[in-house]
């Protein structure tokens, strides 16, 4: 998909972002489990990957991973409709694609990745800005989340919004 492309569906709204940023960060440590158990049921290339991303940080900042993978989830599910199965083909594909993005743009000169630019581009501002505020809260306020962390989480959200996003656009017929 092209990113022009993520401006032709409706961001997700304010309310339906609110509700799943209180859920999700509310839960209990094993409700979370739950949960991402359901998920693995529903979506099983989504939660391995959300497993992925964790599997390198320190165990506060997986809980904060697996939280927002399932905030991303509901959220897509609820606004728009059942969200198809996400395909391991389709995690590699975007993979790739990240990967040729990052080297064009390291050719370009530019080594340093701009992630709010790739967030901005994605068109689902009430969720980014959510996930955003939750985590300078667990990186400033809490100080349970470090600068590298930080970034991992960054490339949680513009992995599994961009997945969501191209499914909601497949569907629609974009």
């Amino acid at each position: 998909m092209s990113k022009k492309d993520y401006f032709q569906i409706e961001p997700i709204d304010e309310e339906v972002v609110t509700f799943a940023d209180d859920f999700y960060f509310k839960l209990t440590d094993t409700q979370v489990k739950a949960k991402m158990d359901a998920l693995r049921k529903r979506q099983e290339f989504v939660y391995r990957g959300i497993l992925h991303f964790g599997a390198n940080v320190r165990p506060e900042c997986r809980e904060f991973i697996y939280r927002i993978g399932l905030m991303i989830d509901y959220c897509y599910n609820k606004f728009y409709f059942p969200i198809p199965i996400i395909t391991h083909k389709r995690f590699i594909d975007l993979a790739k694609l990240m990967k040729e993005e990052g080297l064009e743009q390291i050719k370009a000169g530019n080594e340093i990745h701009d992630t709010n630019q790739e967030l901005d581009a994605l068109n689902q501002e009430h969720l980014v800005d959510a996930i955003a505020e939750k985590l300078g809260y667990y990186e400033h306020a809490l100080e349970c989340i470090t600068y590298e962390e930080n970034l991992e989480v960054g490339y949680v959200m513009i992995t599994f919004i961009t997945l969501y996003s191209d499914e909601v656009l497949i569907r629609k017929g974009k």
